[in-house]
């Protein structure tokens, strides 16, 4: 539909467009929030746990970042201490090679509303969305330019997804 699912949550969500989902291949944040069905059955999911849930993770393709909230307004949450030590314990399994930062920080002045990230923290979960890996685009490979998928995923994304979720695990699961 033409929808950005990243941007689709209740949470701080706007019809505005931010400056880059401009960029008609990024899409939109949706009629509403919850419109698109994907988001709409995690949200259903989500209140019918009745609070089960403690700790969730989101997983996006490209930055090399793990982010905290806030996406959708500048600050940080009363428990940014708590999140920023959980991330650096997945960042420490990682490798250390990842940044740490509110989403609101990633690009100074741009806000992700209605990001999963934030209806996650208001639900009571803490999260940590983890931006996974650079992309394989390259100036020196120009048949890359124009194929979002290289822009996005890496070279090997099993190696990636591996050793990610052996990373995430601990915080997942409390270990």
């Amino acid at each position: 539909n033409g929808v950005d699912l990243n941007r689709n949550w209740a949470t701080d969500w706007r019809p505005k467009k931010p400056f880059y989902q401009r960029f008609a291949f990024l899409g939109t944040p949706g009629r509403h929030p919850g419109s698109e069905p994907e988001v709409k059955a995690v949200q259903d999911e989500l209140d019918a746990s009745r609070g089960d849930f403690v700790r969730g993770t989101s997983l996006h393709s490209f930055g090399g970042m793990l982010l905290l909230p806030y996406g959708g307004r500048f600050g940080r949450p009363p428990d940014y201490d708590a999140l920023h030590a959980h991330a650096r314990g997945v960042n420490e399994r990682l490798g250390g090679r990842y940044v740490i930062r509110s989403s609101s920080r990633w690009v100074p002045g741009q806000f992700a509303h209605g990001m999963e990230l934030d209806d996650l923290h208001a639900r009571g979960i803490a999260p940590v969305l983890v931006e996974c890996a650079w992309g394989q685009a390259s100036i020196f490979r120009p048949s890359t330019w124009l194929h979002p998928w290289r822009w996005f995923n890496p070279v090997d994304p099993e190696v990636h997804a591996t050793r990610i979720a052996a990373a995430l695990r601990p915080f997942l699961l409390d270990e």
